[in-house]
Formats: structure tokens, sequence, C-alpha cells
């Protein structure tokens, strides 16, 4: 199933709610299916959280559109700054839909007419008969006498009574009432102390939501959220920041691999750096933690960055030249398609990884374009203040670009886009596009002609 990531301010404890378990009506079978969601935002202090924290809305998706409408809050905790405690159970969720009505029963049919009414009678004309004329005289016969008048017509009949109504016929049979509802499944949310790593430097809180549905292999209504049944997972930072403050000079340096330096990764043995410029030659350069024990391979490859799923975890993942394709590493110096991204972005882009969200990541200038772990292609978020180039890594909530005119790394908000952090690298070199790395905790900057520095400008 997807999963959902999401990263804000500190708070521990664990908790289960529950929500959505009555039984529906008579009705049709209702959809079965439904996700739970969670969403978090920003609390002021106050009653709830004396020093601030964030606020955690959770429910069902009823709509089934991906967010967590109003109307669709079952219930809501509080991750508070500093040490938090554990919010009271939340209630009961509300009743389930009720079934769909049964169909209306047939209509009764009409009744018969009522017998016409008996015709009136016609009227009687009395016809005034003409007089004849005197019988003339035995001779020449007389002028014939002038025709009467006709007689007056008649007087209609009465209109004829109308017939009664006929009786109204039987109403039909009910319909058979639909099967019962399918029974809700509860809503459980459950917090668990994060480790200091990749995705909170300083540790913070892992918050999962899920639905008590057996989902992957679980049991379902036991109560527990288990692993197959979380349907979102967020993160809460001990730290906003993952940014030093002020300004650092390089801990570690060294001049690795060839021209056009692209980026480097750590799998937790061995540095791996590659470089652009075409596929011939030594594209890609490996080093233990001291950048000792150099072993050079050509892979074929005109390689744009590398990175790891996590940093210092193997494999080392890649992205190449105009290429919507991530290899993944199968051997020392040896690559095969891992994936496909559904767009290039741009043909120079190179692809990192935000192990906070579970999906990549590439720039160009001040657009951050993102894919999901399959490859689909995500909205793009659009940075406040970025210099021109392409590197960018995601640290934390937040996005690490470079700008080799100021030597700041600055640290952009995911959804705003907004600056909220930066330091300044002492003496780091002109990198080819601005790029930068993320390896073994620390930020890389490297010349065009491959001249690498590491600095610790980490919390």
């Amino acid at each position: 199933m997807n999963k959902t990531h999401f990263v804000g301010l500190l708070g521990l404890g664990t908790a289960l709610l529950s929500a959505c378990s009555s039984t529906g009506d008579t009705g049709d079978s209702g959809n079965a299916g439904l996700l739970a969601l969670l969403s978090t935002s920003d609390e002021p202090p106050g009653d709830s959280c004396p020093g601030g924290g964030k606020k955690l809305d959770y429910g069902v998706d009823e709509n089934r559109n991906g967010k967590l409408d109003r109307s669709e809050i079952e219930g809501t905790q509080y991750v508070c700054s500093g040490v938090g405690t554990t919010g009271p159970v939340g209630p009961d969720g509300s009743q389930g839909p009720a079934g769909a009505t049964g169909p209306t029963g047939a209509t009764g049919a009409t009744g018969a007419t009522g017998a016409a009414g008996t015709k009136g009678d016609i009227g009687s004309g009395a016809t005034a008969k003409c007089n004849e004329g005197p019988i003339g005289a035995n001779g020449a016969t007389g002028d014939n006498g002038a025709t009467g008048d006709n007689g007056a017509t008649g007087d209609n009949g009465a209109t004829g009574a109308t017939g009664a109504t006929g009786a109204t016929g039987v109403t039909g049979a009910t319909g058979v009432t639909g099967a019962i509802g399918t029974t809700g499944y509860s809503t459980l949310i459950s917090k668990s102390v994060l480790a200091a790593g990749a995705i909170c430097i300083a540790g913070g809180t892992t918050i999962d939501v899920g639905l008590d549905n057996g989902d992957g292999g679980g049991t379902a209504r036991n109560g527990t959220l288990e692993s197959g049944e979380i349907d979102q997972t967020s993160h809460v930072c001990a730290s906003s920041t993952c940014l030093k403050s002020g300004s650092v000079t390089s801990s570690l340096s060294g001049t690795v691999g060839v021209g056009a330096a692209m980026s480097v990764a750590w799998d937790g043995t061995n540095y791996w750096f590659v470089s652009g410029g075409g596929p011939s030659g030594n594209r890609l350069v490996s080093t233990d933690a001291s950048l000792g024990n150099v072993t050079n391979y050509a892979p074929g490859i005109d390689f744009r960055s590398v990175f790891t799923k996590g940093d210092g975890v193997a494999p080392v993942y890649a992205s190449t030249y105009w290429s919507q394709t991530i290899l993944r590493a199968t051997g020392a110096g040896a690559f095969t398609a891992d994936i496909e991204r559904s767009t290039l972005g741009d043909i120079q882009i190179g692809i990192a990884w935000d192990d906070d969200k579970g999906e990549f990541i590439g720039r160009l200038a001040g657009t951050v374009y993102r894919w999901d772990a399959s490859g689909a292609a995500l909205p793009n978020v659009t940075l406040l203040s970025a210099a021109t180039g392409y590197g960018v890594v995601a640290c934390n909530t937040g996005y690490l670009t470079f700008d080799s005119t100021t030597n700041v790394v600055r640290e952009h908000d995911k959804v705003t886009g907004a600056v909220r952090a930066t330091v300044t690298l002492t003496g780091a070199k002109l990198p080819y596009a601005n790029r930068l790395s993320i390896a073994n905790h620390k930020i890389w900057i490297a010349s065009n002609a491959g001249a690498w520095a590491a600095f610790d400008a980490l919390q």
C-alpha cells in the first residue's frame, strides 16, 4: 500500500485511538478499503502545549481524495516541544454510513373508468303547416300559394351526469430490505521514539496511523496497530533545522577522480565518487573513510549523481545524463536499471533521495522536481532565493542548496520553499553547477577538477 510521510517538531509518547466502529443501517454492502490519514500543523504555546509543538488530526479518508478534510477528523493529539505527555484517549468514532434504501414497490393498476351518463332526450320542433290556396274554378289553374315559414328549432337536451371515478388500485408490495452494511474498522495511532539519524539529525518521534483492518497479514480488530496496517507515517524532529550556524571549515579533503566532479555517496564502508563529461574513462572511484585505498572504475556511464537511500546504507544508486532511469549498484563498478522516472526534469539534473518523504528529488534553479519511490511524478516545490544550478539534497524537513558566489548553504522549507537557516563553508571550491552531497554526515563540495572537501556543517 502507499505510505505517506511528514516531518514537524518534537514530541514523545504512545497512544491508541479508535473511531468508525459502528454497524451501518440497512442497505447495500458498504465499500471497503478506506485509508486512515494524519494531518500535522503548528500548535502555538497554550493549554495544549505550554511551549508550542505540533497538532495531529487523524481520521478516515471517507471521500477518497487523499487528504484529511475537516469533516473527516475523528480525533486530535498534540506533540509538544520539550518533554511531552501522552494525550487522552480520543472519543469513539462517528456511526458508519447508512446502507442504501431498498427499491420502491411497483405502482398498483389504474381503476376501471366509470359508466357514461344517460343521453338526454332530443328536443321536438313544431313545424307550422302551410295553408293551401282555395280550389279554383274549373278553368285556368290558379297561382300556387306562398311557401310557409319553417318552424323553430327545438332546444338541446340536458347533458348527462359525469360517471363515478374508478377505485384506486392496490399499493405494490414493499421491496426487499438491503443487506447490512460492513462493520467499520477502528482508526489507530501510535507514537514511538525516533533515534538520531538521516531522517531526524537530532532524533524525534515517529507517528504511525492506520485502520485496524488486518492488512499485511495482521489481525483485524485486535486493538494493535501492526506494521501491515500502517497507512501513513510522520516524523516529528527534535530540531527544526539540520544546519549548524555561522561558518565551518573543511574537515577532510583530497583530489579524487577526474574533471566534471558530480557527487559522492557513503555506503557505510566506502565513499563512491562520480564524474560526468562522457561515458569513457574512469568515471567511478571508491575510497575508504580517510580517502585512502583508491580504486578506479570505468563502467561506461556518464554520471550526474550517486546516492544511497539513507546515509551509510548500501546499495548505491545513480542517475545519468539525459536519462529517466535510476541505476542500482550490483557490485564494484557494476550497475543495473532499477526504476524509470515518469518525467525527465532536465537533461543535466542530478537525482538524490529524500529519506524523510521516501521519494526522489532533483533541482533546476528554483524548482525542486519530485518522484515517488516507483518513479511517478509528484508536485514540484518552488524554492525562494535559490542559486542557479542543479545541486539539491534533503535533510530533515528541508532541502539544501549551495551558492558558490557566497559559499553559503541554504536550508529551504520543503513546503513553502522559504530559507530558514544558512551556514557558510569557508574555503569551499567552485563546484560544477552548484552541486553538493551529504555523505557520512558531512556536506561535500568539489571543484570541477575533482578537488573534494567535506564540512561538518550538520547538527
